[in-house]
């Protein structure tokens, strides 16, 4: 009698850890399917970023471009103006 109580006390808990492996495995393909999921997010807004960055650069080349376009007017003017 005593066995049949103990196999049966080993049969729930190898049961009990069955389930608990597989809710372990569940979890372990959620997280990694979340981490996936965020790494991509985070490679997108690099990228977002980058691409932001890079126009920034070129709209302030040409930002500068046009001020020194205007100064070289501005100076030309002032020399015709004074006569030199």
């Amino acid at each position: 009698m005593k066995l049949v109580t103990l196999e049966n006390s080993y049969k729930e808990k190898s049961s009990l850890l069955k389930k608990k492996i597989i809710e372990l495995k569940t979890f372990k393909i959620n997280t990694e399917k979340y981490i996936e999921t965020e790494k991509n997010n985070m490679i997108n807004i690099k990228n977002t970023h980058a691409k932001k960055v890079f126009q920034m650069t070129e709209d302030m080349i040409l930002i500068k471009n046009e001020w020194e376009k205007k100064c070289e007017e501005l100076v030309f003017k002032n020399i015709i103006s004074l006569g030199v």
